[in-house]
């Protein structure tokens, strides 16, 4: 099964703006459902300004929680 570490740089991009992401050293793990991980969690990184923003990419979050690579690894289906 495929895996990846969440980002250690803010991963939060503005609406319509693929590839113009923040880019900030992460301080959380912004975590949304997703049915393209085998435990239905996508984790992304996010850095205190961007985690703030309401809407756009924060809409989707359920839950934001210090930043920990050990424990926030997507395993994409």
């Amino acid at each position: 099964m495929a895996h990846s570490v969440v980002n250690s740089t803010c991963n939060y991009a503005p609406a319509n703006t693929y590839g113009h992401e923040c880019g900030a050293p992460a301080v959380f793990t912004a975590i949304q459902r997703s049915d393209r991980t085998a435990d239905g969690m996508y984790f992304g990184a996010r850095c205190a300004h961007c985690a703030a923003i309401k809407g756009g990419e924060n809409s989707r979050v359920i839950r934001l929680v210090p930043r920990d690579e050990s424990k926030h690894i997507n395993l994409w289906r």
